[in-house]
């Protein structure tokens, strides 16, 4: 990597070039460049979505795994990451994303707050680089972070950032643009305060309990074969909506298996489906099985069963 003398980094921002490489390096070259840059579009996405998540783990500790959360949804390839432990308000770094920049015509990001991660935002560069590759495995180009030598010249890139989110979101006609105020997420937060102080009732983390069919050894095979294979959250949860959308499970939990005695009965998939995804795409009232195929199938399965 370049390097970059501190004096110009902008408001404790260190900068990168983001530049997008084949996965198979040639034999004559350091890299095969690509321009692919809307796979990183549907990368950023797919996580917004929860459909398939980056993954920030820190790469001297492999135990030391952050969450992100989107703090600007993506227009085009432009976004805003906070990511950090969450343990308590400010315990997090910013990631700003800029893929189409209208002032430096340069897809970069910018690495704020970094020392919530690390002293040397390296390896918070190298946490968000191998986030992006994780989230690209399956296309077959990689994304490589490194050092933007600006040569002495200040780079706005929250003016920069600012303007080229506008314009990208214009473009995207806000597809992803959810209007909430702060206001309004602070009324969610006070209420799932409120929820965390209520006693609850400890319910069973056990799947035979919520399995009101009489041969609830079938139903679990049924879910465990359509399992197989499977990594990303939408498969995951394939058979469980299913089940649901059948009233397979207790009416007194809305016919729902709990995320804590799903993940119980299948602990592998811990790492591959969050909660909030878990439950999003259980939920009947969502269109993301429309016309699927292997849902359909499950379908046909689960009737020999019924």
């Amino acid at each position: 990597m370049n390097s970059l003398n501190l004096d110009v980094e902008w408001e404790d921002g260190v900068l990168y070039k983001i530049i997008l490489v084949q996965q198979e390096l040639p034999i004559f070259a350091e890299y095969d460049y690509s321009a692919q840059w809307d796979l990183i579009e549907k990368a950023l996405v797919m996580d917004y979505k929860q459909e398939k998540l980056f993954s920030f783990v820190h790469p001297k500790n492999g135990k030391k795994v952050y969450q992100r959360k989107h703090t600007k949804c993506p227009a085009n390839g432009n976004a805003e990451l906070a990511v950090g432990t969450m343990e308590k308000p400010l315990d997090f770094a910013r990631v700003i994303i800029v893929l189409r920049s209208h002032m430096y015509k340069v897809p970069y990001i910018v690495l704020e707050r970094y020392r919530h991660i690390s002293c040397n935002p390296d390896v918070m560069a190298k946490m968000v680089e191998r986030a992006f590759n994780w989230a690209l495995r399956d296309t077959g180009v990689n994304v490589v972070l490194e050092r933007w030598d600006t040569k002495g010249e200040i780079i706005q890139y929250h003016r920069d950032f600012a303007r080229s989110w506008d314009i990208e979101l214009d473009k995207s006609e806000g597809e992803y643009l959810v209007r909430m105020g702060c206001e309004d997420a602070f009324e969610v937060h006070k209420r799932n305060e409120a929820k965390k102080k209520k006693p609850n009732k400890k319910k069973s983390d056990d799947i035979r309990y919520y399995i009101k069919h009489p041969n609830k050894d079938a139903i679990i095979e049924f879910i465990r074969k359509a399992l197989e294979g499977m990594k990303v959250p939408k498969d995951i949860a394939r058979p469980i909506r299913v089940l649901r959308v059948h009233k397979v499970f207790l009416r007194s939990e809305d016919y729902r298996l709990p995320y804590n005695a799903f993940i119980k009965a299948f602990p592998e998939f811990k790492d591959l489906i969050e909660r909030g995804a878990y439950n999003d795409f259980i939920n009947p009232n969502r269109t993301k099985y429309n016309n699927d195929e292997i849902y359909m199938q499950l379908e046909k399965e689960l009737e020999n069963i019924l």
